[in-house]
């Protein structure tokens, strides 16, 4: 099953997805009032049939995360939407990239990489 991993921001949102168990980059997309539909557009694209979502430790960025699933459930209903733990991921994304790029949108999609791994290693 492909996967769609999400990190999401509050400007854009970090994208990587997992075609035959490789992860790879997918990049971002600006969070705006299109968010929804390019989400179910790359979700048709790749044939995706899961969609994890990191979760952050700060309630208010937490409730908007929790919006996010809820209206992409609406609009994806065939999708199995989850979240996970997303705690330190752009950090970590931070310390990978220092030394390659220091364009902020290589974090983001990283970023969404380590929530791959993260879910992963919890199963």
């Amino acid at each position: 099953m492909n996967i769609l991993w999400i990190d999401r921001w509050s400007k854009q949102v970090g994208l990587a997805y997992t075609k035959q168990s490789i992860v790879l980059p997918w990049g971002v997309l600006p969070n705006d009032g299109e968010l929804y539909f390019s989400l179910a557009g790359v979700v048709a694209q790749h044939g995706i049939g899961q969609i994890v979502i990191g979760l952050p430790k700060n309630k208010s960025w937490a409730d908007a995360v929790h919006r996010l699933v809820r209206g992409l459930k609406a609009i994806i209903p065939d999708c199995e939407i989850v979240t996970i733990d997303e705690h330190y991921t752009t950090v970590m994304a931070q310390e990978i990239l220092w030394n390659y790029d220091k364009r902020k949108w290589f974090d983001d999609c990283v970023a969404a990489m380590q929530i791959v791994e993260r879910f992963l290693k919890s199963k």
